[in-house]
């Protein structure tokens, strides 16, 4: 704390002075800075230059030996006439002789040049405090002194405050101390040392005035302490009481009478009359509380409040419902059973007054076929499509249907054995037994062939192959049947016209004829009684010659080609044609169709059709199971495996309905300030280097910026220079920044000095 001596005495004003011409009241009533024997004007001292003043000095103002009581500089004065320069001014809060000065002044005064009367001006002595310690109540009552400060003291008194440092101490008896103003600012400000300021003769005469309050329970009165000639007088503020119905404002918060006359009743209606007291009007209408917590709806009737018996219910079972008049609805828990409503739960209780689930219900009904689950109603077993095994040998496939699993393809029990009979039992699968049905030994010249001990078996039956004609040698062989082969041996046509009758093909015709022989054997010739011939046509049987035609006949007298032998087996993969009187099936390699819709192309081999190649069922989607079925074809089932949606930006991709839809968003984020994070469908996260602000962690470097990826130191701090010299030289941390140096020493060693320094 800075203390200094006392610069100036303020000495005791001449009574009987009066104020002169010299002395120019301010707008507040109090005498500007400087009082002349002439009027002073504008005092300007920041306006011209300070020069010394080479004037002669009025007699006695400069002379150290001046009388006392006589004017001297310093002593009180009411008007310029009662100082000896005919200069009275104001000084530490009262009027004080000044004078006229060279380039200096005494401490607490300041050389300055005033303008007097619009002459040529003179250098005079003025106050550096000249309202120190005057009652106050805003900053405008401190005007004279800069920076102007109305400062707090205690018990809410404030009075003008000077500015000081260390080049304008203050005067003696005033500390100077950082302190607050009314206007809640702070700055260095002269304080008087004994915590209060005395009234000066000024504050006395201008009936200046502190603010002061009265404060307690009640609350804040506020008043003033005057200026007297006894010092302040006391706080004129009244004491704050008990508001009450008197039309006075007696706790001081600025409203009469408020909530003065309550009577406690919600069913009258209080007011208050100021001094003629409460008036309390019953009411028949609006919400009131009767106290008693049995009852709701309570309301008010000629002012007084009634209500209604209040049901408990909290709609829960779980808890013993009743009503206490202090405490209302009280409801106490059970362990009733109760329905929590999951109808998944059975078993319900009650506890700690709410339904507590009891073990959750089993749905599952061991049934393949139905989707087992818990809903609002309770259990749901619900249909489904699913592939099932219905435990039937007799069944190859089997398909849900309606809850039960059914069979969908019949085992095929068909071992390729005509001679057994073929059949499934459910409980057994696949069985065969032997039969004696006709079959076929694949020998065509034996007859009533059937099967026995699950083969077929020879009839022994040879088949008989006579045709009657003497032209045919008869025959029979096994994979073709009857042959009746020419013979070309003699024979006898019956034809009494012809002679040397031979076989020809399988025709008996006489080689000689007869004069009656035409040789057409669509015609009986005959030889007439007389020599002539005669000719009839034949209606039988005839051969054309050609031995892949069967039932010849004769008509009109030709021989007409009867019905083809049909050598159709029906099988594509061979080659069916009638050669010398019977049918030749000749295996062939054309394509063919083998039924299978599982093979793209099938050709003949070996007198069978084979498929070749497969058919590729690959849809190329990653979301479907790909298969063939020999009856349908190619079948794509969607799945639920892992994909890929050909966006890197995705992660965890999945089959969704035969779709690769997206999973949870790539995170881009690599957590450096310099690069720009994002995504790119193709490529996946990308970062791109930037310049922004950035701090590269070092306190000693400012403007940081990003390059390259990384966060670039930018120019090195400043000096840490923070102007105040007594903290040694400050330097540069990276990670504190500016550093305080070694304090200045400032110990002299001298016990009657008070050792300070100066941050300049």
């Amino acid at each position: 704390m800075l203390r200094v001596g006392a610069i100036v005495a303020l000495m005791v004003c001449l009574a009987g002075c009066s104020d002169g011409a010299g002395v120019v009241n301010g707008a507040d009533g109090m005498a500007p800075d400087i009082s002349t024997d002439a009027a002073v004007d504008d005092i300007s001292p920041n306006d011209v230059p300070v020069v010394p003043d080479t004037s002669v000095q009025p007699e006695d103002v400069a002379s150290s030996t001046c009388e006392p009581g006589t004017g001297c500089f310093g002593e009180a004065c009411d008007a310029p006439d009662d100082c000896l320069s005919g200069i009275c001014t104001n000084h530490l809060g009262d009027k004080a002789c000044s004078k006229t000065c060279d380039a200096t002044c005494p401490q607490g005064w300041d050389c300055t040049l005033v303008s007097a009367g619009g002459g040529d001006g003179q250098y005079v002595c003025v106050s550096n405090f000249p309202r120190l310690c005057l009652p106050c109540e805003t900053t405008d009552g401190c005007l004279g002194d800069a920076p102007a400060a109305c400062v707090k003291y205690s018990d809410g008194l404030s009075f003008c405050g000077g500015a000081c440092d260390l080049n304008n101490p203050c005067p003696e008896g005033y500390n100077c101390q950082e302190v607050e103003s009314v206007a809640g600012t702070t700055s260095y400000q002269c304080i008087s040392e004994t915590g209060v300021c005395s009234c000066s003769d000024y504050a006395v005469e201008s009936n200046l005035a502190s603010p002061c309050f009265e404060e307690n329970e009640h609350g804040r009165c506020d008043g003033y302490r005057t200026c007297s000639d006894l010092g302040l007088d006391a706080c004129d503020a009244a004491t704050p009481a008990p508001e009450v119905c008197n039309g006075v404002d007696d706790n001081c918060d600025g409203s009469l009478d408020e909530g003065t006359c309550d009577d406690g009743n919600p069913c009258t209606e209080d007011t208050c009359a100021g001094a003629d007291g409460c008036v309390y009007t019953p009411l028949d209408s609006g919400e009131c509380l009767d106290g008693d917590a049995c009852t709701q709806a309570d309301h008010c009737e000629a002012g007084e409040c009634v209500g209604e018996p209040l049901i408990c219910n909290d709609g829960t079972e779980c808890t013993d419902d009743a009503c206490d008049a202090e405490k209302g609805c009280q409801y106490q828990a059970n362990f009733a059973d109760c329905d929590d409503g999951d109808a998944c739960t059975i078993g319900d209780s009650c506890k700690n007054e709410a339904c507590a689930p009891g073990p959750k219900l089993t749905c599952d009904d061991n049934n393949p076929c139905t989707d087992d689950a818990c809903g609002d109603a309770g259990c749901e077993n619900t249909p489904n499509a699913a592939e099932c095994d219905d435990g039937n040998p007799c069944t190859s496939a089997s398909v849900c249907g309606d809850g039960v699993c059914l069979g969908s393809e019949a085992t095929d029990c068909d071992d390729g054995n005509a001679c057994t009979t073929d059949g499934c039992v459910p409980n057994q699968g696949c069985i065969s037994s032997d039969n004696t049905l006709p079959c076929d030994d694949g020998d065509t010249c034996t007859q009533g062939d059937a099967c026995a001990d699950g083969v077929c078996a020879s009839g022994g039956v040879p088949f008989t192959c006579d045709d009657g004609n003497p032209c045919t040698d008869d025959s029979c062989e096994a994979l073709i049947g009857c042959v009746f082969k020419p013979n070309g041996s003699g024979c006898d046509d019956g034809n009494a016209c012809t002679t040397g009758d031979v076989c020809l093909g399988t025709l008996c015709v006489g080689e000689g004829s007869l004069a009656c022989d035409d040789g057409n054997p669509c015609t009986i010739d005959s030889c007439l009684p007389d020599g002539g011939c005669a000719y009839e046509n034949n209606v039988g049987a005839c051969s054309d010659g050609d031995t892949c035609t069967a039932n010849d006949t004769c008509v009109d007298g030709a021989c007409q080609a009867g019905t083809s032998l049909s050598c159709d087996d029906g099988n594509p993969c061979t080659d069916d044609a009638c050669e010398l009187g019977g049918c030749v099936y000749t295996p062939n390699a054309l394509d063919c169709d083998d039924g299978n819709a599982c093979t793209e192309t099938s050709s003949c081999s070996a007198g069978a059709c084979i498929g070749q190649t497969s058919v590729i069922c690959d849809d190329g989607n990653a979301c479907t199971d790909d298969g063939c079925d020999p009856l349908s074809g190619c079948q794509y089932i969607s799945n639920q495996a892992p994909c890929s949606d050909g966006n890197a930006c995705t992660l965890s991709d999945a089959c969704v309905d035969g779709d690769c839809e997206g999973g949870a968003p790539l995170n881009c984020e690599d957590g450096n300030l310099c690069t720009d994070d994002s995504c790119d469908a193709d490529s996946g996260c990308v970062f791109t280097n930037n310049s922004v602000a950035c701090n590269d962690g070092s306190a000693c470097t400012v403007g940081d910026v990003c390059a390259a990826g990384a966060c670039q130191p930018g120019s090195d701090l400043l000096a840490c220079d923070d102007g105040d010299a007594c903290n040694g030289t400050e330097t540069c941390s990276p990670d504190a920044g500016c550093v305080d140096g070694e304090p200045v020493a400032t110990d002299d060693g001298v016990d009657c000095t008070v050792d300070l320094c100066d941050p300049e």
